[in-house]
């Protein structure tokens, strides 16, 4: 019998993209979302399904019923906030039967802040787009002449391509703005 692949947050459309090759190939799939009416559990492929309390609810929670659902498998998760968790409590998890390919905790919330990965990358000598850390908009002001048009402003713990194109100064404002809210939601 083939491992089975639990997939957490199938409520993200995002997930279908992992659900739909593995089934396909014949893996098992268990689905786990916080949400009763989520699509992935209508999938030909989802062999089980588990509405778990929502991490946001707690992390606490959420690990508790990870913990307690005896299943084990190959455990996919989607966005930075499940794989910080996952990540956290990888030992517990791990002595549940649950196999798991994340490293440390510690690593990979640095590879999560973009700046971070900036400099270890740039460290390496890999190649990387030309970055600054900004933390104010008037540091944008100071950097403006260093860039190739637009600038893109982006958060260092955003992710799914939230960011924002600046063509000329006269922008910068607005786009800062837009940015703060987009990152202290």
């Amino acid at each position: 019998m083939n491992v089975p692949a639990i997939i957490l947050d199938c409520d993200l459309r995002s997930q279908s993209g992992i659900i739909q090759p593995l089934g396909r190939n014949k893996i098992p799939i268990i689905a786990i979302s916080s949400k009763k009416d989520c699509p992935a559990f209508y999938s030909r492929y989802v062999k089980k399904k588990y509405i778990s309390p929502a991490i946001e609810d707690g992390e606490k929670g959420y690990i508790y019923f990870l913990l307690n659902l005896n299943i084990g498998g190959v455990l996919f998760y989607s966005n930075d906030v499940s794989a910080s968790l996952i990540s956290k409590h990888k030992e517990a998890l791990q002595n549940k039967d649950y196999l798991i390919n994340i490293p440390d905790h510690n690593i990979l919330e640095k590879m999560f802040d973009k700046w971070e990965c900036y400099k270890i990358a740039s460290a390496l000598n890999i190649p990387m787009p030309k970055t600054e850390l900004i933390t104010t908009k008037e540091d944008i002001y100071n950097v403006w002449n260093n860039f190739n048009k637009p600038v893109i402003l982006k958060g260092t713990r955003l992710a799914g391509g939230m960011y924002k194109k600046i063509y000329n100064p006269s922008e910068i404002p607005y786009h800062w703005n837009s940015m703060c809210e987009l990152v202290n939601d």
